[in-house]
């Protein structure tokens, strides 16, 4: 801030300078204040209520062409403490705009010009208009022009408004124990300070297992444990080797903890193996030892460097939450920025990437990169016991199908319990124009008569899509091809399998459809327009606009149906629009109790609750399979290794958010993408507190699904 007590300030005089210092059309209290140190400083000071308004937008522009002032706002949401807005140089002639929604939502009562006069100018304040729009305002690209330059101050991150924390958990039994959680997983925390974060990779964790003698036990990774001697007594002879190499061997003795340390990074006494030897047992026809809770971590550490470079971000080893431990932070370099450009893909660190959405208001989401086959978990927010959980797309992509370009939110789950018995789950699922999101899939839907017909989409595209003639265009078991074609028209076929579905001759500008009748309707399976035909010499292609391409067997669901065993359908217009909608409900008089540490399946299997003490947690498995090449979960724009981050690359539009595999949910504290506009935030919050959001804490309209660590972004 400044050295000014603000006690000493004294108002002099009551005025109204300029034309325009309103706040919706009111003028605001305007209060000049001289402060004691500074005789070429004039603080100007309006007082306003801007109580119950969702955003505001400032507008200032310098009004004296003879004056240049240097000029920076400062506003007060409780009339004592005071943040600054925003800085600039010579107002005179100068128009510019800034986002202050967060101060009103926190109870903004003043903001403050403070004018420093320099050499040339007199210290007049009089060359400022300002008005205040509360009405008008949308989260979009501002229409402002400094210069020939267009200002977007809502859209654009600077140090102070961004960093990404993994919050480490230490333990005094070493990292068989101790936990870091660090962009979507948890890791074994080896040592952890303020020059370096050294942690592992589980090879076992809480493993239950058998050694038989005469039969070396592979663990991973290239460790074995073998028997080499069965005493007379309840202990056994062990060893433990890698790659091979013998590494330690050990007497392995009933209701005995066997541990096993060696240097790993650095690090010495890294304890790498522990077992609790539950039985040796002894037979005339088996020998065998029975190993209880076995931890084993790979020798191959991560180490991450206090001040180390990700491209424009660093690292800093700092104890984030004051909870008496270093955690790892990544900030954004000193003066670097990024923006949050419309439709754009900006590349982060170790796969994580944050993608805008194609749309006026700004939204966005955290994606990560994954290029292992594997089964993940897609997770909601928490939940309380005993309180109603309700969330839709919006709160859960990874749950539900969400476009964020046109924002939809066509799904929502809501669960009521009493202590941990589950009493009702209500799923809904709204039609909109024929078209509806139903248990993470979008379809088209057709509705009469108490059921609904739905034709899932596998392929929609309003851009052109070029199909080459001998170059058939291959989507989900269906071919679309161009078996002929002259200067005007193209005979274009679609198949299934090897079966021919529609053949036809079409025009420029004509329509290439496929209809089959399904439950007594005509569904279009395919639709496409033929933009352009041409042929030459060289090449002769077909230019295709609006494609669509539905699945041709149909979801058929009836009012009334059995979901799974306990679980109901029922047809029904939800929303008041009109249309039928879906709705999926615990049938009458069923609930379920769950236990800590349980999970249940809910809605058929589509999703499960994972128990805890005194919250629960909607999870849903997700199996990716990539052959041959690595793939990018919900498509973003991959970014190499040796390109550097920060780099912004237009893409193509978003496919549904159903299709965001995210990081795979663990047991500690998840971390969080936040975007909160000022410092006032939850820098200080306790991981307690942050335990709460698992999937995504919304901020306005800003969407994010990332699991462990934590990002912030202020505007």
């Amino acid at each position: 801030m400044d050295d000014f007590d603000t006690d000493k300030w004294t108002a002099d005089k009551q005025s109204s300078y300029g034309v325009n210092r309103s706040v919706n059309g009111v003028v605001a209290n305007e209060t000049v204040l001289y402060p004691t140190r500074r005789d070429n400083e004039t603080y100007v000071r309006y007082s306003f209520n801007l109580s119950g308004k969702e955003s505001a937008l400032l507008t200032i522009t310098g009004t004296r062409r003879d004056t240049e002032h240097n000029l920076t706002i400062w506003a007060s949401q409780d009339n004592i403490s005071y943040t600054r807005i925003i800085e600039f140089e010579n107002t005179a002639r100068t128009t510019k705009q800034v986002d202050i929604s967060n101060f009103i939502k926190n109870n903004l009562t003043w903001i403050e010009f403070r004018f420093f006069r320099n050499s040339s100018g007199d210290n007049t304040p009089r060359i400022l208009d300002f008005s205040i729009n509360t009405t008008t305002h949308e989260w979009r690209p501002l229409n402002v022009t400094n210069g020939g330059k267009i200002e977007i101050p809502t859209r654009t991150i600077d140090r102070d408004h961004f960093y990404y924390f993994a919050p480490h958990y230490p333990s005094p039994l070493g990292p068989s124990k101790a936990r870091v959680a660090y962009i979507g997983n948890k890791y074994p925390a080896i040592d952890i300070n303020s020059q370096r974060a050294v942690f592992g990779r589980f090879i076992k964790n809480d493993a239950d297992l058998v050694l038989n003698y005469g039969t070396p036990l592979s663990l991973g990774s290239g460790f074995v444990l073998e028997i080499e001697d069965m005493g007379e007594d309840d202990h056994a002879v062990v060893a433990l080797k890698k790659d091979g190499k013998f590494l330690d061997r050990g007497i392995f003795e009933a209701g005995k903890t066997y541990s096993f340390k060696t240097d790993v990074a650095g690090v010495k006494d890294t304890e790498i193996f522990k077992a609790d030897v539950e039985s040796v047992f002894r037979s005339k026809f088996n020998n065998k030892i029975e190993l209880k809770h076995v931890y084993l971590l790979d020798t191959e550490a991560t180490v991450i460097k206090n001040g180390e470079s990700f491209g424009d971000l660093e690292v800093n080893l700092v104890d984030f939450d004051t909870d008496g431990d270093t955690d790892i932070t990544i900030r954004l370099k000193k003066d670097k920025t990024f923006t949050l450009h419309r439709n754009s893909t900006i590349s982060l660190f170790g796969g994580l990437s944050i993608k805008v959405a194609d749309s006026d208001d700004l939204r966005f989401v955290v994606i990560k990169e994954f290029t292992k086959s594997g089964t993940y978990q897609q997770t909601g927010p928490y939940g309380k016991y005993e309180e109603t959980y309700s969330i839709n797309s919006f709160d859960a992509p990874g749950l539900f199908t969400y476009d964020m370009d046109k924002n939809d939110t066509l799904e929502s789950l809501s669960i009521s319990s009493n202590k941990q018995i589950i009493n009702d789950i209500r799923y809904s699922s709204i039609n909109k124009n024929n078209r509806i999101s139903y248990l993470g899939k979008t379809y088209h839907a057709i509705s009469s008569s108490g059921k609904m017909v739905l034709n899932e989409i596998l392929k929609e595209e309003e851009k052109k899509t070029v199909l080459k003639y001998g170059s058939p265009l291959h989507i989900d078991g269906f071919t679309i091809e161009c078996v002929d074609i002259d200067e005007r028209t193209a005979l274009l076929q679609l198949k299934k399998g090897n079966t021919v579905l529609e053949k036809s001759s079409v025009e420029n500008g004509g329509s290439f459809v496929y209809k089959k009748s399904i439950e007594g309707k005509d569904i279009e399976i395919f639709n496409a327009t033929v933009k352009s035909v041409f042929r030459s010499d060289f090449a002769a292609l077909v230019e295709l606009e609006n494609l669509r391409l539905l699945t041709d067997n149909a979801l058929v669901i009836k009012d009334g149906d059995t979901i799974g065993e306990d679980y109901e359908a029922h047809i029904t217009d939800i929303n008041g629009d009109g249309a039928a909608d879906i709705r999926v409900a615990l049938k009458s008089g069923k609930s379920f109790s769950v236990n800590k540490d349980s999970t249940t399946k809910i809605l058929g299997g589509y999703m499960s609750l994972k128990a805890y003490d005194k919250t629960f947690l909607p999870v849903r498995s997700i199996t990716v399979n990539i052959t041959p090449a690595p793939a990018i979960i919900a498509s973003p724009t991959a970014t190499p290794d040796a390109t550097p981050v920060m780099n912004i690359t237009p893409t193509d539009n978003l496919k549904p958010a159903g299709n965001i595999i995210q990081p795979p949910h663990v047991d500690e504290t998840p971390g969080t993408v936040s975007l909160t506009p000022d410092k006032s935030g939850s820098e200080g919050t306790g991981k307690a507190t942050q335990r709460r959001h698992i999937l995504s804490l919304i901020s306005i309209s800003f969407v994010s699904i990332l699991s462990y660590g934590w990002f912030r972004f202020r505007k």
